[in-house]
């Protein structure tokens, strides 16, 4: 998550530089690592928790905001249905 918003600091246009990465990088690599390792409830709420932060930073939304309110308005799909899915 940390790579990802310090890496929008280059590009031209935050938002989809994030975007991009989160749905290019991150998630590819996040289901891979689900296929080899069990992922525990814990594991899997952390996942929801930093893709609604970086929904959110996408967003310009306040910290303070809904987490559902950056996988509605983003277009994000939830950790755990791409786990599932998988």
């Amino acid at each position: 998550m940390y790579a990802i918003l310090s890496l929008t600091k280059e590009g031209p246009d935050r938002s989809i530089v994030a975007s991009c990465l989160w749905n290019n990088c991150a998630i590819p690599s996040i289901l891979y690592g689900a296929k080899c390792n069990l992922l525990t409830k814990t594991s899997m709420d952390e996942l929801e928790r930093i893709q609604a932060r970086v929904g959110k930073f996408i967003l310009q939304l306040s910290a303070l905001s809904t987490n559902v309110t950056s996988n509605i308005e983003a277009g994000l799909i939830p950790i755990k249905i791409k786990i599932l899915d998988r």
